[in-house]
């Protein structure tokens, strides 16, 4: 659950994402002074594209949103259920994403 605020016509929206880099360390994608601002309701500005599956069967195939698969054990007791997406957002138009800096 994000929190966000209205102010001044902009809502204003908490993203604390982090990555974790191949040393082990956790990354911020944005920096907890800074901020990205775009505008919504815009005509072909954002994209989503399915990336395919770290499956070999997966391999030079289009992307889907979500893959699932269910393994049965050789004793027939348990089923393996995993699943996998991997999504890439892209915004089409990067110059009407602005940042934005806090004094904070």
């Amino acid at each position: 659950m994000r929190r966000n605020f209205p102010f001044a016509g902009i809502v204003f929206e908490t993203y604390a994402g982090t990555v974790t880099l191949s040393t082990n360390a956790t990354e911020r994608l944005i920096p907890a002074s800074e901020g990205i601002a775009f505008p919504l309701g815009t005509m072909d500005t954002f994209t989503t594209y399915g990336v395919p599956a770290n499956l070999l069967e997966a391999a030079n195939t289009i992307g889907l949103p979500l893959y699932a698969r269910q393994h049965l054990d050789e004793k027939g007791r348990w089923i393996d259920l995993m699943t996998e997406n991997s999504i890439l957002p892209v915004n089409k138009r990067p110059r009407i994403a602005i940042r934005l800096h806090s004094s904070n």
